[in-house]
């Protein structure tokens, strides 16, 4: 019962700290050209859609001279790929907490323990899925941009 209680805790509280280590920086997002400019990125925090298409001589505007229409796009396609892919990382840390929390409540009944194992276990597997995808996405956009 105590090893039930503590495994369970442990569950909720990884998965929630995970839920409020992946959410997003207001200070990031707002000065995500400046960012750019620098070469420093907010950890952990989602991306502005305009990400690489920032002036060099001025961070704080959006600059297209230049650019080939082809790669402002694709820019911008990567830059909501990886949006998506982060927010469906928080959706899994998500799933990670719910099944949690049907295991703390399934009180030792063989399905519904089952039930919520395998919850958690497909939201992990998904959330590695998505941050490997993510630094997949984030790697090819450096190098398109560059």
């Amino acid at each position: 019962m105590i090893k039930k209680f503590f495994v369970s805790s442990m569950v909720v509280l990884t998965g929630a700290l995970g839920l409020l280590s992946v959410m997003p920086s207001p200070q990031a997002n707002a000065a995500a050209c400046a960012n750019d400019a620098t070469g420093v990125a907010a950890f952990l925090s989602f991306p502005s859609w305009y990400r690489g298409l920032c002036d060099s001589s001025d961070p704080s505007k959006i600059n297209l001279e230049g650019m080939e229409p082809g790669m402002i796009i694709i820019t911008i396609a990567m830059n909501i790929i990886d949006i998506a892919l982060r927010a469906a990382a928080i959706i899994a840390v998500g799933f990670v907490i719910y099944g949690g929390f049907r295991y703390l409540i399934s009180q030792g009944e063989p399905d519904k323990t089952k039930n919520a194992l395998d919850t958690i276990l497909k939201a992990v597997i998904g959330l590695a899925i998505c941050m490997i995808s993510a630094v997949v996405v984030s790697f090819l956009a450096g190098r398109l941009s560059s």
